[in-house]
């Protein structure tokens, strides 16, 4: 556990299923990171431990963090989230309670960017009391309605593109295997 100081957005419900199959909700917290405090910064840092496996995009994020810290990155509009089940957020965050983490930049509030896009991998799922669901779903619907008036863009991976899609993005252009696809989402319009 450590200190943490976080800026809490909103409360969210996560749906889940219990042993039995049954679905039911399970409140969580939306809350936006400062790279200029430090138990902020250390909290990505422990979840980097936490969460090290392969596929985990922590590494970039962190960096990012960093970097925003040291070099005042401010007019980069850049903005750092993470999903917790941890109702009380102060004075200690469990990082074993953090479901998803997200970073985003905008050069203004009318294009905003998924630069990356991260949910707990299902191995460090080892309370098998219940099971999330659909976490990236729901967290990906608070990101859009964080920027409710904001067209979104993104790289995605051929495995997550059906994700996207599924939520609502569109591709803009077909690139070969292995290389990252382009999506949107675009408020009340079609793009192109």
């Amino acid at each position: 556990m450590i200190t943490f100081t976080a800026n809490k957005i909103s409360k969210v419900n996560i749906p889940s299923l219990n042993l039995q199959g049954e679905h039911m909700r399970r409140m969580a917290n939306f809350v936006e990171l400062s790279p200029n405090v430090d138990e902020d910064l250390k909290t990505m840092e422990n979840l980097t431990k936490h969460w090290a496996c392969n596929d985990t995009l922590l590494l970039p994020i962190l960096d990012n963090l960093r970097k925003h810290r040291k070099y005042n990155y401010d007019k980069l509009n850049r903005k750092y989230f993470l999903i917790t089940e941890q109702k009380d957020l102060t004075p200690v965050l469990d990082e074993k309670q953090i479901l998803g983490v997200a970073e985003t930049s905008y050069t203004d509030l009318k294009r905003v960017e998924i630069d990356y896009f991260q949910t707990k991998p299902k191995m460090l799922d080892t309370e098998k009391k219940f099971e999330m669901h659909k976490i990236g779903r729901k967290f990906l619907k608070i990101i859009k309605d964080f920027y409710n008036t904001s067209d979104i863009w993104l790289f995605s991976t051929h495995d997550a593109e059906q994700f996207y899609k599924d939520n609502g993005f569109k591709k803009i252009s077909e690139t070969k295997v292995g290389l990252p696809v382009m999506m949107y989402y675009r408020r009340g319009k079609t793009y192109i």
